[in-house]
C-alpha cells in the first residue's frame, strides 16, 4: 500500500473505533445497569411487587435491540477469512450504515473535528511509511477485540429480547421464575462477565521506533505523549480478565454449595431430633402395659359376646308373644 492509503486506513479505523466504542459502552452499560437493578430488587419480598420491576428492567435493555439506530450492526467472521480483511469488511458495512444525528453538527463541533483531524496528519506527517503500517497493525488488532466482545454483548442482548417475548404466554408464577433466569444466565455467561469490571481506556497509537533498542522488546515505547502497548501486555491483560471470570465463578458456586451444605444440615438435624423421640419412647416403653391393655380387651369382647346372647333369646321370646297374640 501507498503512503496515501495508509493515511486514508488510519483514518477510517480511527473513525470506526470511535462510533463502535460508543455501541460497545451503550450495550455494556445497559447490561451493567441490569445487574445493579436486580441486585437492588431483591430487598422486594413481595412478588407482585417484584414481578413488574424485572418486567421493567429488562425493556429497558431490549429496547437497545428494537432501536437500530442506537447499536450498530457487525457482520459474522468467514471461517477462512483473516483478521485484516474481517476488521476492514466490517469497517466497510459500519461507514454505510449512517447513524441517526449523525448529520446533524454545530459548527463549533466541526471546527473542533476539523482541528483534531489536522492534528492527527501532523503527528502522521513526522512518521515513516513502515511506523504508520505498523500503527495501522496494532489499531486492526484491538478493534477485532474490541469487535468481538461487542458482538458478545450485542448476542446477549438479542437473545434476551427472543426469550422475553417468549415468555409472554406464561403466567405470573412460572413467568417470575424464568425472568429471574434470563438475568442470572446473562450474569453468568463469560461474554459478560469479561467485560462487566473492566474501565474503558481510548488506547494511544504510535509506531514502535525503527532503531534497534537495548531495552526489553515487551516495553511500550512513548513518544510524544502517546504509546504503543506491548503484546504480551495485552495478552496478561486478557489473562487476568479470564482469571477474574473464573474467581467469579468459583465465588457463586461456593456460596450455592454452602446454601446446600446448610439445608442438609437442618435437615440432618432434624432427622437426629426425631431418633432421638423415637430412643426415648423405645427407653420409656413397658410391655405390663400392653397386657393389661390385652386383657382387659378380650374381657370387653367376652361381656360383649354374653350380652348378645341375653339380647337374641329377648327377642326371641318377644316374637313367641307376638305371634300367640296374632293366633
Amino acid at each position: 500500500m501507498s503512503r496515501e492509503e495508509l493515511l486514508e486506513t488510519n483514518e477510517r479505523l480511527r473513525a470506526v473505533r470511535i462510533r463502535l466504542e460508543e455501541s460497545y459502552d451503550t450495550a455494556k452499560k445497559a447490561l451493567v445497569t441490569l445487574m445493579n437493578k436486580y441486585g437492588d430488587s431483591k430487598s422486594q419480598r413481595n412478588v407482585f411487587n417484584r414481578y413488574p420491576m424485572l418486567k421493567l428492567m429488562i425493556k429497558d435493555v431490549i429496547r437497545l435491540e428494537t432501536q437500530y439506530w442506537t447499536l450498530v450492526e457487525i457482520p459474522k467472521q468467514e471461517k477462512l477469512e483473516t483478521v485484516p480483511a474481517f476488521v476492514l469488511r466490517a469497517c466497510s458495512i459500519m461507514e454505510k450504515s449512517q447513524k441517526s444525528g449523525e448529520g446533524v453538527k454545530t459548527s463549533a463541533k466541526l471546527a473542533e473535528e476539523a482541528a483534531e483531524k489536522r492534528e492527527r496528519m501532523e503527528r502522521l506527517e513526522m512518521m515513516t511509511t513502515a511506523q504508520i503500517e505498523q500503527e495501522n497493525t496494532q489499531m486492526i488488532n484491538d478493534l477485532y477485540r474490541l469487535l468481538k466482545k461487542y458482538t458478545g454483548l450485542r448476542n446477549l442482548i438479542r437473545e434476551l429480547k427472543a426469550e422475553y417475548g417468549n415468555s409472554k404466554i406464561y403466567p405470573i408464577f412460572p413467568r417470575y421464575t424464568m425472568l429471574k433466569d434470563m438475568i442470572k444466565d446473562i450474569m453468568h455467561d463469560p461474554d459478560y462477565m469479561e467485560v462487566c469490571h473492566e474501565r474503558v481506556v481510548t488506547p494511544k497509537y504510535v509506531a514502535r521506533s525503527t532503531k534497534p533498542s537495548h531495552s526489553r522488546g515487551t516495553a511500550a515505547l512513548p513518544v510524544q505523549d502517546y504509546e504503543l502497548e506491548a503484546i504480551t501486555n495485552l495478552t496478561l491483560s486478557n489473562a487476568l480478565r479470564q482469571l477474574a471470570s473464573l474467581v467469579l465463578i468459583s465465588n457463586q458456586i461456593f456460596t450455592e454449595l454452602n446454601k446446600e451444605l446448610a439445608s442438609v444440615s437442618e435437615r440432618s438435624l432434624g432427622i437426629k431430633q426425631r431418633i432421638d423421640n423415637l430412643s426415648k419412647r423405645v427407653e420409656e416403653f413397658d410391655p405390663k402395659q400392653v397386657a393389661v391393655l390385652g386383657s382387659f380387651f378380650f374381657h370387653f369382647v367376652h361381656l360383649f359376646s354374653v350380652g348378645m346372647k341375653l339380647w337374641s333369646s329377648d327377642v326371641a321370646r318377644i316374637d313367641e308373644t307376638t305371634e300367640a297374640l296374632v293366633y
